[in-house]
C-alpha cells in the first residue's frame, strides 16, 4: 500500500515506542512498534483490548503486566493500513510535529503575565531563539508561505540530510534591534546576526570589481556575506550589477535571509548534537540490529566514545544517518588523539559517496579547488598569523566565485587533510574538504577550478625600524 512521504515520515517516529493502534471492529492493539512493513506496521509484545470502559484500576493492571515483560519479547503483530483507524504515542519524549517553530510576538509575550513563566534555562536547552526586528518580521510574514513554514522545511531538510533532530525554533518579534535586523541565539549566546534592508538585493561580489553607475552610489550599503564570510554589498533592486560585462549573481532580501539562516543551522551542527541524540541513534539502531551494538558497545566500548566519533563527525558536517556503516568500522580504546583522527578518516571514507555526491557533475567528476603548496601547506601547518588570515580572505573570495556555477570543494593533500578541516571547521564553515582518498573511495575523479584572481587591496606599508644596539650599563 502506497504511503505518503509526510504520513511515512511521522510513522517512522513511533519507531521503538510504544503506541496504541485503533482498528475497525472495536479493537485496540497496545505493544512496541518495531517497523513498517508491506500494508501494515509490525508490533512485538502486542496485546489485543476490545473493552475501551474498563475502570482505572483494571487498566493499571494490564499497564503492569505489559512492563514486567522483556522488551522485544512475545509474539508479532502486523496490523495492515486499511485496518487502521488511528495510532497514537504517549511517549513524553517524543518530539511534536507541528509544534516545531511557535511564532510569538513581543504583545503575545505581554499578555500572557499570568501563566507562571518556565524556566529560562529549560526554555534554551529545549529550542533556539530567531530575533526579528519589527520591519523584516512584517515583510517575512506578508510572504506567500508563511514565515513559521519555511523555517520548518528548513530545519526538517537538515535533519532529513545529517541524521538527527535539530532544536525547535522561537521566532520572536523585537523591537529593541534594528527594525531591519536579525539576531539568532542558542543557550543566551549569540551565533549570529544580519541586516536586510527592504526593497534590495545583495551581491555576491567586491564593490570595487563592480560596474555600476554615477546615480547608484548612494544606495549601496556594504557589508560581510554571512553565507560564505566573504565580502558583498547591498543595493537597490531596480540597478544592475555588473562586472566585465557579466551580471553579478544576487539574491532578494528576503531570499538572502532564509540562505543565511540555513547557513547559521549548519555552520553551528556541532552545538545542537547533543549527548541525548547519540543515546536516541545507538536506541534505535539495537531494535533494528542488536547484535551490532552488542559486539561493538556493550563489549568493547561505552556511548561516550561513540558520541566523541559522532560529534566529531558531525562537526565536519558530515551525515550520522548512516549508524550501521559509521559503528561497524570504529575502532575504539584510543591512546592519543592521533588514534581518534585515523578513526575519523576511517569513518568519512565510509561516507564518501555521501561527502562528494553534491560536489558531482553528471559524469563522475568531483569539482573542487586546489591550493598552492605553500599555501596548503601553511594552513596545515602554521597558527593564526597575517598570512594565514590573508590566504583564507583569498580562499573564500575564491570559494564563492566558484559556487556561482556549481558547487565546488576544497581537494587536499590525505597527509594534511585532518589539520586543514581543523581550520576550515571554524574559520571556513561554508568550505567542505575532501581528501584525494575520499574522492577515490567514492569511485570519483578530480574536477579542478580555475582559482579566480582576488583583487589585491591597497595596503599601509609600516616603516620598517632598525634595531637598538646594545650597549653597556653606566656606572651608577
Amino acid at each position: 500500500m502506497y504511503l505518503s512521504e509526510d504520513l511515512d515520515k511521522t510513522l517512522k517516529r513511533y519507531v521503538g515506542r510504544c503506541v496504541t493502534v485503533f482498528t475497525f471492529g472495536g479493537h485496540r492493539f497496545i505493544g512496541r512498534l518495531v517497523g513498517l512493513v508491506d500494508g501494515g506496521i509490525c508490533m512485538t509484545d502486542a496485546e489485543r483490548l476490545d473493552d475501551y470502559d474498563e475502570s482505572n484500576w483494571y487498566s493499571s493492571m494490564r499497564e503492569e503486566e505489559r512492563n514486567r515483560r522483556k522488551p522485544g519479547g512475545g509474539k508479532e503483530t502486523i496490523v495492515l493500513f486499511p485496518q487502521v483507524v488511528s495510532i497514537s504515542c504517549s511517549d513524553e519524549s517524543l518530539e511534536p510535529l507541528f509544534s516545531d517553530v511557535e511564532p510569538t510576538s513581543t504583545e503575545n509575550v505581554a499578555d500572557s503575565t499570568e501563566a507562571e513563566p518556565e524556566p529560562a534555562a529549560v526554555r534554551d536547552n529545549r529550542q533556539m531563539e530567531l530575533m526579528l526586528g519589527t520591519e523584516l518580521f512584517a515583510r517575512l510574514r506578508d510572504g506567500a508561505v508563511s514565515l513559521p513554514t519555511r523555517l520548518a522545511k528548513i530545519r526538517h531538510q537538515l535533519s532529513d540530510e545529517y541524521g538527527f533532530s535539530l532544536p525547535a525554533i522561537r521566532i520572536h518579534e523585537c523591537e529593541e534591534i534594528s527594525p531591519h535586523a536579525a539576531h539568532f541565539r542558542w543557550h543566551a549566546l549569540e551565533l549570529g546576526a544580519g541586516y536586510f534592508p527592504p526593497r534590495q538585493k545583495f551581491a555576491f561580489a567586491l564593490l570595487e570589481e563592480c560596474d555600476l553607475s554615477e546615480d547608484s552610489s548612494a544606495c549601496i550599503h556594504e557589508t560581510r556575506d554571512a553565507i560564505w564570510m566573504a565580502p558583498g554589498f547591498f543595493i537597490d533592486e531596480s540597478v544592475e550589477v555588473t562586472s566585465e560585462g557579466r551580471n553579478v549573481p544576487t539574491m532578494s532580501s528576503s531570499e538572502y535571509f532564509f540562505s543565511f539562516f540555513r547557513s547559521l543551522l549548519v555552520r553551528h551542527l556541532a552545538r545542537f548534537y547533543t549527548f541525548d541524540q547519540t543515546v536516541k541513534l545507538v536506541q534505535q539502531t539495537r531494535l533494528i540490529c542488536p547484535s551490532l551494538i552488542e559486539d561493538v558497545i556493550d563489549r568493547s566500548s561505552t556511548v561516550a566514545n561513540v558520541h566523541t566519533v559522532f560529534h566529531q563527525l558531525v562537526e565536519d558536517r558530515c551525515t550520522v544517518r548512516p549508524v550501521q556503516q559509521i559503528l561497524s568500522t570504529l575502532k575504539y580504546n584510543w591512546d592519543a588523539a592521533d588514534q581518534l583522527d585515523e578513526t575519523i578518516a576511517n569513518c568519512r571514507l565510509v561516507l564518501a559517496n555521501w561527502l562528494c555526491a553534491r560536489f558531482r557533475r553528471d559524469t563522475d567528476f568531483v569539482r573542487g579547488l586546489i591550493l598552492a603548496p605553500e599555501v596548503e601547506a601553511r594552513m596545515a601547518r602554521d597558527r593564526a598569523s597575517s598570512n594565514l588570515v590573508q590566504n583564507i580572505e583569498e580562499i573564500r573570495y575564491t570559494h564563492r566565485a566558484a559556487e556561482r556555477h556549481f558547487p565546488c570543494a576544497l581537494i587536499v593533500d590525505p597527509s594534511r587533510h585532518r589539520a586543514i578541516v581543523k581550520k576550515c571547521n571554524s574559520l571556513l564553515p561554508g568550505l567542505t574538504v575532501l581528501s584525494m582518498t575520499e574522492i577515490e573511495a567514492a569511485g570519483g575523479i578530480p574536477d579542478w577550478v580555475e582559482s579566480a584572481p582576488f583583487p589585491k587591496r591597497s595596503k599601509t606599508v609600516m616603516p620598517k625600524t632598525e634595531p637598538k644596539k646594545a650597549t653597556k650599563a653606566q656606572p651608577k
